[in-house]
């Protein structure tokens, strides 16, 4: 795979949201996991107004990293 992008906005205190929540399972629990991208870009969407702005994309960049993938904004 040579592009990832995903989108997510974070829910109510950093969650993901209900229709991430499968999809990161799968790539957040799985310690075998390798995922060959050569970049992924990334945006950060949320409201200030929460203590956690923005976890569920943080998390996601976080998580991509660890899996050898290099972020590009």
């Amino acid at each position: 795979m040579e592009y990832l992008l995903i989108i997510t906005s974070t829910y109510g205190e950093g969650e993901m949201p209900d229709n991430a929540q499968l999809l990161w399972m799968l790539c957040a629990l799985n310690p075998r996991l390798k995922l060959d991208i050569s970049s992924f870009p990334y945006w950060h969407w949320a409201t200030t107004a929460y203590d956690l702005f923005c976890k569920a994309g943080i998390d996601w960049d976080n998580r991509l990293v660890e899996l050898g993938a290099n972020p590009r904004s």
